[in-house]
């Protein structure tokens, strides 16, 4: 029985102040030389992207003193403040506008990708989301990549250049990994639905390839990695389960539950780890209200390590914007080839509105990390606050919720303590560096 310990960080620190909103947090190593990542930060409503950077990262060569902003998009040229009008086709003008270059606006996914191999991290961003996954924007979901300047060339509010990679409409999410083969990163990317108001269209997840030459290319190559199994899909996770010289695995959490897509002997293939919660009787395949309508399956879902056992548990949060903690272990294999899983319920969150499962609940991401430096990773899970909803189903806010807030995504310690594992968190006024609690613990 390994020992409890108790995890320690360090004071919360605000990073960034005076933001509008606030959705994405996420590591970015900004250089190759860089002593400690920065971070990206960004705003699904005011749809502002920033380099935060780390006055670590260049502390033996003159760096700043204190963490500094830099806009990395939208450039103020291509901003349009009423997007709402691009959810309607008879907005757009074929004669006069090329669909991939309408105006930026609801970025979701960000992530940082190396693109042109020269020790300085791009980012990649999907914007055009829309109001609402069911109200989406038509056209919608863009694919860019933006050049990163290198920090002689840094401005405040210069945006960054940027490049098109490809669309799919309701692009909710990206991540980059060698999937199927190590000599070039791969960026994969999915939406939540189908397309505006469709739950039930099985969703493309989509590779995409680096072109030769990414500066003048117009487009990415790109094909499928699955089209037949998601209906719903809120979360990616690229996971590396086979070592440092392995591949990449993908997984994918969603409505029909949390799965493992891997890439082998030529082919991609698909291991379902477990369905999540249980659809109920009374719920449909193809609602879309209340909220965003009827919800089942997983929101999200992270890999567990003990010791040398990378996979030895999967920790789920239970559905799409979930109000179930859970986790699944092995029952028959020791191995991750071929292994059976049973779920078990941790914990239940949520007002009786957000019980019922139509895409309002608080639970919004989980992460496993070994935060107390016992070889045992423990689970962390970020949460909007509570919410009912009035007999018009329009939003009445409980206390003081965060609705505008999701955190962890891949940001690890942004301090000079290697001992310290540090969850940064965005919420509508600031970013900080945030002291929480160990929730839940994993005791072998």
């Amino acid at each position: 029985m390994s020992e409890h310990r108790s995890p320690k960080f360090s004071a919360a620190e605000v990073i960034q102040r005076g933001r509008t909103d606030g959705y994405w947090v996420r590591a970015f190593q900004f250089s190759a030389e860089d002593e400690m990542p920065g971070v990206l930060a960004s705003g699904l409503n005011s749809g502002k992207v920033d380099f935060l950077d780390n006055p670590l990262a260049t502390k033996d060569s003159g760096g700043p003193k204190e963490w500094k902003t830099y806009l990395v998009a939208p450039d103020p040229e291509h901003k349009d403040p009423n997007f709402p009008k691009h959810q309607d086709p008879k907005h757009q003008d074929p004669k006069h506008q090329d669909l991939k270059d309408q105006n930026f606006h609801t970025p979701v996914a960000v992530i940082g990708m190396d693109i042109r191999k020269n020790g300085l991290l791009d980012v990649v961003i999907c914007h055009a989301y829309g109001a609402t996954m069911i109200d989406s924007s038509d056209p919608g979901g863009f694919i860019y990549w933006y050049e990163n300047p290198g920090r002689g060339r840094l401005k405040e509010n210069k945006p960054w250049k940027r490049h098109y990679i490809g669309q799919w409409p309701v692009m909710h999410r990206l991540q980059t990994g060698h999937f199927t083969q190590r000599s070039f990163s791969e960026l994969i990317a999915a939406s939540a639905i189908h397309g505006p108001k469709d739950k039930t269209t099985p969703i493309p997840i989509l590779r995409f390839q680096v072109p030769s030459d990414p500066m003048t290319a117009k487009e990415w190559p790109r094909d499928v990695v699955d089209d037949q199994n998601f209906t719903v899909i809120h979360e990616l996770a690229a996971k590396k389960l086979d070592g440092q010289s392995g591949l990449d695995s993908l997984l994918v959490s969603s409505r029909e539950g949390v799965t493992r897509l891997y890439y082998e002997d030529g082919r991609w293939k698909k291991e379902l780890i477990g369905r999540g919660e249980p659809k109920r009787e009374d719920q449909k395949d193809d609602s879309i209200t209340p909220g965003s309508g009827d919800h089942w399956g997983t929101g999200s879902a992270d890999i567990g390590r003990v010791g040398s056992d990378r996979y030895a548990y999967v920790a789920t949060i239970d559905p799409f914007h979930s109000t179930k903690v859970c986790v699944y272990t092995k029952y028959d294999d020791p191995t991750h080839r071929g292994s059976k899983w049973k779920r078990h319920v941790l914990d239940t969150y949520g007002t009786p509105t957000q019980q019922k499962h139509w895409g309002d609940g608080p639970g919004h991401h989980v992460r496993c990390a070994d935060i107390d430096g016992d070889g045992v990773d423990e689970i962390l899970v970020s949460m909007f606050g509570p919410l009912d909803r009035n007999d018009d189903g329009s939003l009445n806010a409980v206390g003081t919720p965060h609705l505008s807030c999701s955190c962890t995504n891949d940001t690890k310690s942004c301090n000079d303590d290697d001992a310290n594992w540090e969850p940064d968190r965005i919420s509508r006024t600031k970013t900080r560096k945030e002291t929480i609690p160990t929730r839940y613990g994993v005791h072998s």
